[in-house]
């Protein structure tokens, strides 16, 4: 059970509107070979690639809201 102090000040907290850019350049350069047990498990190990290095892919930007 949590108990608040009276003379805390409660932390405000802000509204971002996110947005992301992608990299098309990097994204045509994708180019790779994997060893897989069929196409829907190249697929997931590219996938997986991807995730790992979402940010050489995606820049996201965060503006705050009024």
């Amino acid at each position: 059970m949590r108990f608040r102090l009276k003379n805390r000040k409660e932390k405000m907290s802000k509204k971002y509107r996110v947005s992301l850019e992608v990299d098309t350049e990097h994204v045509k350069r994708f180019d790779l070979t994997f060893d897989a047990e069929d196409e829907q498990d190249a697929e997931a190990q590219a996938m997986m690639e991807v995730k790992q290095n979402a940010g050489d892919y995606f820049t996201a930007y965060a503006d705050e809201e009024n």
